[in-house]
């Protein structure tokens, strides 16, 4: 009789414990059913994020929120880099400007969808309409491009990754993210 009510009273800590701790996940500040909805959309593309980013700027302890700003900043600093790049294959004459001739020149030998970027790509990087883009054109478009490829919506799914540190020490480790969505799947 003692024994079974040791286990009644354990399963109830137990369950009370889930509860608490689901309803700390959903409702954390921040924590909008989009974001849930997103992270139940698709748990395992939420879980393969999460461990990029720890795994990349994390460390041992798991991920914080400046590790968070780091990853984002290295993200768009990639997407930036790749812009210019693209571009830049373009500057046939070497003279640190693409031309819309070079451009011209360039779109045939390459792949249709890469044909396509680079066309729109230096079509959106030439603001002064002068049919040529130079170094401050390409950064103002690259930075344009590597905040709509890397968004504030992307930065939020990565910032909503510390609404997972359950123990409450800074840190999240994937296992509490796999836990954690394993939870609010349930």
């Amino acid at each position: 009789m003692a024994q079974m009510a040791r286990m009644t009273l354990t399963l109830t800590l137990a369950v009370v414990l889930m509860l608490v701790l689901g309803a700390r996940l959903l409702q954390a500040e921040g924590w909008s059913a989009e974001v849930r909805a997103r992270v139940l959309k698709d748990q395992a593309e939420f879980v393969e994020a999460a461990a990029t980013a720890i795994h990349w700027f994390g460390d041992a302890r798991g991920l914080n929120p400046a590790a968070i700003e780091d990853y984002i900043a290295a993200e768009r600093a990639q997407r930036r880099a790749s812009v210019v790049a693209g571009l830049m294959a373009a500057d046939l004459n070497a003279d640190g400007a693409v031309s819309a001739q070079e451009v011209a020149r360039l779109a045939p030998a390459l792949a249709p969808q890469t044909r396509g970027r680079l066309i729109a790509s230096h079509a959106l990087a030439d603001t002064g309409g002068d049919g040529s883009v130079d170094a401050a054109e390409m950064t103002l478009h690259s930075g344009a491009e590597a905040l709509r490829l890397v968004s504030e919506k992307r930065a939020e799914v990565l910032h909503i990754l510390m609404m997972f540190d359950l123990d409450g020490d800074g840190w999240v480790l994937l296992d509490e993210v796999r836990s954690a969505v394993a939870d609010l799947a349930s």
